[in-house]
């Protein structure tokens, strides 16, 4: 069967969901809940998948996702490439390959899509830059933070429905979908961050929310420790430098009663200090990705602003 956009009680999103959940270490969710909110709920979208069966079994999934992204030039459509999996007996079929073309033919044609964005591991790396074009862009940075400063006034939400809809959710997001004055950055419109975070099958998001910054966390745990993964960083206002996140993340730190906090990413209008740990201890080195559609979104010199957590499927 060929890539399409129906989720209203697919039942393929069952098996893809049960896919993931045997193909993928990481991947534990319930029901298709979550499939049918990130592809369906979004925003600025359906997504577009495709997948591959052997007789009643699905062997094969691949999805994408749009997003809007800021540009010195005005927004573009974009998509994000996320949920490739080959059940292991079906490896070295071609099917990966096979649908890709299908979704990546969809997305510039029902979308007028720029770009794909993606996140890989090391060993799928090297086959999709050789074999569909993809452009590596180098390692995902990853910072290790100790709270050394903590801002007081900074107040905190574990994330809910009723907070979504809140006055108080619109008053932090208002303002934050900023213009850039180079490179290339994902919008985060009111409307987005209430989507994003209402995921669901996944921990609870924390909003944090300053005067200088809006941030988003997740609880985790390395080993016995307690530890504050920051997934998002956005000031709140437009900076001529970059915003240091040191109180913010200290603050953080405290509500979760974490020693320390994990940042995956980068971002040119916040400044994070903190240890690079080598990649070899990293639980699951990421790089990223970048694959041009077509004329409007450049091939060579696409750059990005920022790119974090948030802005990927890994929470």
């Amino acid at each position: 069967m060929t890539a399409h956009r129906r989720t209203d009680g697919d039942a393929t999103l069952i098996e893809a969901t049960d896919l993931l959940n045997i193909e993928l270490p990481d991947r534990r969710w319930r029901d298709q809940s979550h499939l049918e909110w990130l592809y369906g709920a979004n925003p600025f979208g359906p997504g577009i998948f495709g997948f591959r069966r052997e007789g009643d079994r699905l062997d094969a999934h691949y999805g994408l996702i749009p997003q809007s992204y800021r540009t010195p030039d005005g927004p573009m459509r974009m998509m994000f490439s996320l949920n490739a999996v080959t059940r292991n007996v079906a490896q070295r079929q071609g099917h990966f390959w096979s649908i890709a073309e299908e979704v990546y033919s969809r997305a510039r044609e029902e979308y007028g899509a720029g770009g794909l964005v993606g996140v890989s591991n090391d060993n799928s790396t090297p086959p999709v830059v050789k074999r569909l074009g993809w452009r590596l862009m180098g390692p995902l940075p990853v910072r290790v933070v100790r709270p050394l400063h903590v801002d007081p006034a900074v107040v905190h939400h574990q994330v809910s429905r009723e907070f979504l809809e809140s006055t108080d959710f619109l008053a932090a997001t208002e303002g934050l979908d900023q213009p850039v004055a180079w490179g290339w950055r994902n919008g985060c419109t009111t409307e987005y961050l209430r989507w994003r975070l209402a995921s669901p099958n996944t921990e609870p998001f924390h909003v944090h929310v300053s005067d200088d910054l809006f941030a988003v966390s997740v609880p985790s745990h390395y080993g016995p420790l307690s530890v504050a993964v920051v997934v998002k960083l956005l000031p709140r206002r437009p900076v001529e430098h970059p915003v240091d996140a040191g109180p913010m993340i200290g603050a953080i730190c405290r509500h979760h009663r974490s020693p320390f906090a994990v940042y995956a990413g980068f971002n040119a209008r916040v400044h994070v200090r903190g240890v690079q740990p080598p990649r070899r201890l990293q639980p699951a080195p990421l790089n990223l990705i970048y694959r041009s559609l077509g004329d409007e979104a450049p091939k060579v010199t696409f750059r990005l602003e920022a790119f974090e957590f948030l802005d990927m499927d890994a929470y």
